[in-house]
């Protein structure tokens, strides 16, 4: 390992419907924050701070500290695991890519993109956090480390790709170069099947109010004060944003009634009304929540998107989908 710096399918209803069925497990009260900020100054600059070369194949990243950043992200936090990655020493003529993942999720799921990027002139930046905390608290930690990689490393111009729940972290990282004044680069962001209009069973969670439950889902459930703060909030000048949403029809979904969607998040929450005004171009691809990370088309999307120049004008609306 070399230190270059100190500096799913069913979305939230399988986590929702699997903790509820098990009795629960210990990560954190609806009345109680466990975040970030739980960890001692120092350790939290140095997660902030902290870019390692690590390759994808590490332990690291796989599926049992992936599981720990949902259920124990304390231990998570204090293994020192959140923060920026790359998978090969940092090169200053590269365009920093910087991939989110989501919820349950971590940067093994950008395999495919990040070696379609590579020889386009990108360098991917992996950010990895664990998964069940509020969203404020890990964009603002996703913001303190852009700034850190912007200031040590000079680039002048960012991209973000961000997956699902990814999308809301990357929102609310932004968002915050609003109040502090922007001190990144120019950034284009672009979120894969973001449910920006929350999440139905994430509410029903909050509503029935159990003993323990993930605290993101009081941020993911719908129209809760994080998602208004998201529909409210213009993202700074010199950042450009695309949406990029998934459709497949299956009517096995029963919890989605046999609605339109990605087979994870369904129409009508990816392409909320506000996020649509806001995006500079919208775009549908024919492929599952998971795939938009591995199939081509979605693949090619995305890099499409990436390469083409901003436009001052505003993308024309995608029209509200009917469900069939």
């Amino acid at each position: 390992m070399e230190r270059v710096g100190r500096a799913s399918r069913g979305f939230v209803t399988a986590w929702a419907w699997g903790l509820l069925a098990a009795g629960g497990c210990v990560v954190g009260e609806v009345d109680g924050d466990l975040n970030l900020r739980d960890v001692p100054a120092t350790q939290a600059d140095e997660t902030a701070a902290s870019v390692e070369v690590l390759d994808l194949a590490d332990d690291r990243f796989g599926g049992g500290w992936v599981r720990r950043g949902v259920w124990e992200p304390m231990a998570f936090i204090d293994a020192g695991h959140p923060g920026l990655y790359l998978a090969e020493p940092h090169d200053p003529t590269r365009t920093p890519a910087i991939l989110v993942h989501g919820l349950g999720g971590g940067p093994r799921q950008f395999a495919t993109l990040a070696d379609t990027l590579r020889p386009r002139g990108y360098q991917p930046v992996f950010y990895y956090y664990p998964t069940s905390l509020r969203l404020g608290e890990v964009g603002a930690h996703l913001y303190e480390s852009l700034v850190r990689w912007s200031r040590g490393h000079g680039a002048d111009r960012l991209v973000v790709v961000a997956h699902s729940m990814g999308g809301l972290v990357a929102w609310e990282a932004l968002r915050r170069a609003n109040h502090g004044g922007l001190d990144l680069p120019a950034v284009h962001l672009v979120t894969l099947s973001t449910p920006y209009g929350g999440d139905r069973a994430a509410g029903i969670a909050v509503e029935r109010r159990p003993p323990l439950l993930l605290p993101v889902w009081i941020d993911l459930a719908e129209d809760s004060a994080f998602l208004r703060a998201v529909y409210r909030t213009p993202l700074p000048e010199g950042v450009t944003f695309d949406l990029v949403f998934g459709y497949r029809r299956d009517p096995g979904l029963v919890e989605f009634g046999g609605r339109s969607g990605d087979g994870a998040v369904t129409l009508d929450r990816l392409l909320h009304p506000e996020l649509q005004r806001k995006a500079r171009r919208v775009r549908g691809v024919d492929a599952s929540h998971a795939g938009l990370l591995r199939e081509p088309e979605a693949i090619d999307t995305v890099v499409e998107l990436l390469e083409s120049r901003p436009s001052l004008t505003q993308p024309a609306l995608v029209p509200e989908t009917p469900n069939p």
